[in-house]
């Protein structure tokens, strides 16, 4: 179904979730993602309307088994009944690339990239009209903002934490830098057109 972002529990989530979160040093780059975090769902459009489905919410290539043509999937206890689309093929990527392959950013965006611009992604996204780098922020804010909730109440990270953490920053500067140039090049239009 679709919804104004403002009016979805997921949206919701997303504030309570960046309001909880400390400037704890002990996390390594918690400081600064909190800032993009801040920076980032300042950004959102939240009139905008966003398509929902269904979500697996831990969608990762070891929460899943092949049978024969089957595919079985476990481990639902993060799903959510709407959630905007295209989450869970951001986090299959986001959490392969990193935790399989030690990937940096530029890799996952490449991945994503090459995914979001296959003919069946497109189809998708020009029959639904999915603003795709919308749905990629509020993946990130989404993701970004749980997780870092829980690995600022342990005692001790684990190594991969650290280069999820990283790769984290770096998208969401990323995605700061890309909805300031989409509002720039909005504004500039709007300027341009009332100056004619």
């Amino acid at each position: 179904h679709t919804n104004t972002i403002k009016e979805t529990d997921y949206w919701n989530q997303i504030e309570t979730q960046i309001q909880q979160i400390t400037n704890d040093d002990a996390v390594p780059y918690s400081k600064n993602i909190l800032k993009n975090l801040k920076r980032l769902s300042g950004l959102i459009q939240t009139d905008a309307k966003v398509i929902l489905s269904r979500s697996h919410g831990d969608f990762t290539p070891w929460n899943m088994y092949p049978q024969g043509e089957r595919l079985f999937l476990y481990d639902w206890e993060l799903s959510q009944a709407a959630v905007p689309v295209f989450h869970d093929l951001f986090h299959y990527i986001f959490q392969s690339e990193i935790l399989l392959f030690h990937s940096d950013f530029l890799k996952i965006q490449a991945s994503i990239d090459g995914i979001i611009e296959k003919p069946y992604s497109q189809r998708l996204i020009e029959f639904y009209h999915i603003d795709i780098g919308l749905n990629y922020s509020l993946y990130l804010l989404n993701n970004i903002s749980y997780y870092l909730l829980i690995y600022q109440k342990q005692d001790h990270l684990h190594m991969q934490v650290s280069w999820l953490l990283k790769a984290w920053n770096d998208a969401l500067l990323f995605q700061v830098k890309n909805h300031q140039q989409t509002l720039n090049s909005r504004q500039n239009f709007i300027r341009d057109l009332f100056t004619l």
